[in-house]
């Protein structure tokens, strides 16, 4: 071990004879600071952070109950690993110091290899703690920075899917959607992952329809089959319940896993799912006809990041250990029967409480939804997620106003009333959660001020933070257009939302003389001008307005230097103003 590696150990005993043992068994493996006493070890902990402290219990002045009980309430030294050294045998003193923080107790005399494999093993459970805190922090961080551009790409194919394209133009972008719904799921899957790992996932249990929830999976798997040209049988058995109380969603996730995993490695016959009730559990069985995995493969089948050889078609190697993880989470068994070029079976046997019929209050949620007097307030510091955003509103007739820091946000909720704000968490400068406690600090109204976290921070308890810091809903990115539409029904005022479409107000100015006005300059090409802004009049004409009005400074800047005999700048000057012409149409 080099010495740049070795781990700091404070040992501490006011007894020199095991002072002296304690510390000759430990210096070869790891930096040993000797204390006589609790003080000692204080005045060395100003000075090292050690990896971990080996404490008497039985010393004057300070004896070991009475400093670990200091150690846990410093936060600087709280996270020390801690383990007692100690004559006393009793349980209740053992007890005693397991409840106050410490790890192990190990007993004197102690014997050398004994003392090492225990300071060994929980050493490296502290490296693999550390590891598994860092590569959390960093998914969390990744998650936000994928989901931001992800959320631009999603919003505006979901924008696009409501113009009117041709069925080419409309593939191209349903593929682009699936891609990147795709490259979310995998994200998710590393979260899950990294969550399950560090023992920080938690089931979310809730009432649901079972049979509205089977038939979701049934209506999903069967397009999947299509899609492949294979059969998709299900069949069912027992006692099916009609409700029931558990994590649906990551239910669902297990079986989508199994029969997305069934359709994709089958090339003909048949996928089957078949469900079984029983008193008080329900078993599953995804059976399919295709390639089989070898007798070396299946074994692995459920570790992280594995790849079967015998499979042309690899993923992330993700989804199994996940499933497998969530199966156990909800106190069940799975199990793999498989031959190589036969065909795969997974059975899932997982325990079942009832659950209660959930009444929609939603009476709504079928009917349009249309808001065109609603005084909306955007804000985020990217342009794209504004854009996405306003364009998702506009499906609703809503008009948004943005905004692009948190202080813009505070002045602008001081100056108008807003019906609702959608505040991004993560930008420069002031982030949306500071700027909502300064917005409730105003009294008033605005502690009334509907305010949604648009956001994508998405990791486990990011909605019950938000809501904790005074937000009154969650909106995660990619925006999904059914949980917006849901916050504008929940939020928005009734009087401000109606089921009629509004009628457009007739434009003063056909488009068409915007086109003709810009027509009789002979010097322009509307035609080629329009075709390089993809037939948007309305960009064309601001991009023309915006050429016209610094047309003049680019002329005199022009002048300016070729009266300098700047030629170099002019030169940039020149290509620049023919390649903004160009744009145009001017040439």
């Amino acid at each position: 071990m080099n010495e740049t590696e070795r781990k700091k150990i404070i040992l501490v005993d006011d007894n020199m004879a095991s002072l002296t043992i304690g510390r000759d068994i430990l210096k070869a493996h790891y930096e040993v600071y000797p204390a006589p006493s609790a003080v000692k070890m204080f005045e060395i902990l100003e000075k090292i952070l050690p990896q971990m402290i080996l404490l008497d219990v039985d010393m004057p002045d300070i004896n070991g109950f009475e400093a670990i009980k200091k150690l846990k309430a410093d936060t600087r030294l709280s996270n020390i690993q801690v383990i007692f050294l100690t004559a006393m045998s009793d349980e209740a003193s053992e007890l005693k110091g397991l409840e106050l923080g410490a790890l192990d107790y190990i007993y004197k005399p102690f014997s050398a290899p004994l003392l090492l494999k225990r300071i060994e093993t929980h050493l490296a459970k502290l490296h693999s703690d550390e590891a598994n805190k860092i590569k959390s922090s960093f998914l969390a961080g990744m998650s936000h920075e994928i989901r931001t551009p992800m959320n631009a790409i999603i919003g505006m194919t979901e924008l696009l899917q409501h113009e009117p394209l041709n069925n080419q133009q409309m593939g191209f972008v349903n593929d682009i959607n699936s891609s990147a719904q795709t490259l979310l799921t995998i994200l998710s899957d590393l979260i899950d992952l990294s969550k399950i790992e560090i023992g920080k996932f938690v089931l979310t249990p809730v009432d649901y329809n079972f049979r509205t929830f089977i038939g979701s999976v049934v209506t999903t798997v069967t397009y999947l089959a299509e899609k492949r040209g294979i059969n998709f049988i299900f069949k069912e058995g027992g006692e099916l319940p009609n409700h029931l109380f558990g994590d649906h969603i990551r239910l669902k996730q297990i079986l989508l896993t199994l029969c997305q995993n069934a359709v994709k490695f089958t090339d003909s016959g048949f996928v089957r799912l078949s469900v079984f009730g029983e008193k008080n559990k329900i078993s599953f069985e995804i059976q399919d006809t295709g390639r089989g995995i070898n007798k070396i493969d299946l074994p692995k089948i459920f570790d992280v990041y594995a790849q079967l050889k015998n499979r042309a078609i690899v993923g992330t190697g993700l989804g199994l250990s996940i499933t497998k993880s969530f199966v156990e989470l909800m106190d069940g068994t799975i199990s793999v029967e498989s031959e190589d070029g036969a065909g795969t079976t997974f059975k899932i046997s997982i325990p079942i409480v009832g659950g209660e019929e959930k009444i929609s209050h939603d009476e709504d949620k079928h009917k349009k939804l249309f808001a065109p007097n609603a005084n909306v307030l955007v804000v985020d510091d990217n342009d794209f997620n504004l854009k996405v955003a306003c364009g998702l509103l506009g499906i609703y007739k809503i008009a948004a106003k943005t905004v692009m820091s948190g202080q813009a946000a505070i002045d602008s909720v001081q100056r108008e009333d807003f019906d609702i704000v959608f505040m991004d968490h993560m930008m420069p400068h002031m982030d949306g959660v500071v700027a909502t406690e300064k917005i409730r600090k105003l009294g008033g109204k605005f502690r009334l001020l509907p305010i949604v976290a648009l956001t994508a921070t998405t990791i486990e308890g990011a909605r019950e933070m938000f809501l904790s810091h005074g937000f009154n809903g969650y909106l995660p990115k990619p925006i999904n257009v059914k949980e917006m539409r849901n916050i504008l029904i929940e939020w928005l005022p009734p009087d401000k939302i109606t089921d009629e479409m509004p009628v457009p107000e007739k434009p003063k100015e056909k488009p068409e003389s915007i086109l003709s006005d810009i027509a009789k300059i002979s010097e322009i090409n509307t035609e080629i001008g329009l075709n390089r802004f993809a037939g948007n009049e309305k960009l064309y004409k601001e991009t023309i307005e915006d050429f016209h009005k610094n047309f003049k400074p680019k002329c005199e800047k022009l002048q300016d230097q070729l009266e300098a005999n700047d030629i170099s700048n002019f030169a940039i000057s020149i290509h620049f103003m023919k390649t903004s012409l160009a744009t145009i149409g001017a040439m």
